[in-house]
């Protein structure tokens, strides 16, 4: 297809002649997959002990039971495998509890 037949059938759809397919283009890439930055909050990396449990349907104190049991040493850090893609990682002298992303 020649370059102004290609720019004539692109303008008849409504879209840019340097946009594969006549779609509109974003911002920014990031902006395109996740939506603008002010309409999303973000969740946080790490929970506390308190909000994971309280997620799981825990106490606090198994779920801390859980994770002493669990704890395994890589390399410099304990990871604590909970199943299910949860795993907790101990900071100093307390855990934190991450959830897998949906």
């Amino acid at each position: 297809m020649s370059r102004e037949k290609e720019h004539s059938v692109l303008e008849s759809v409504g879209g840019d002649a340097a946009s594969p397919r006549g779609m509109p283009r974003a911002s920014s890439p990031i902006e395109s997959v996740r939506g603008p930055a002010q309409t999303r909050a973000r969740a946080p990396l790490y929970d506390t002990v308190e909000s994971a449990a309280a997620k799981l349907g825990l106490e606090a104190e198994a779920l801390r039971a859980r994770c002493r049991r669990a704890a395994r040493q890589v390399g410099a850090s304990v990871e604590s495998h909970l199943g299910g893609g949860i795993v907790a990682f101990k900071f100093g002298r307390s855990w934190r509890v991450r959830f897998p992303s949906v």
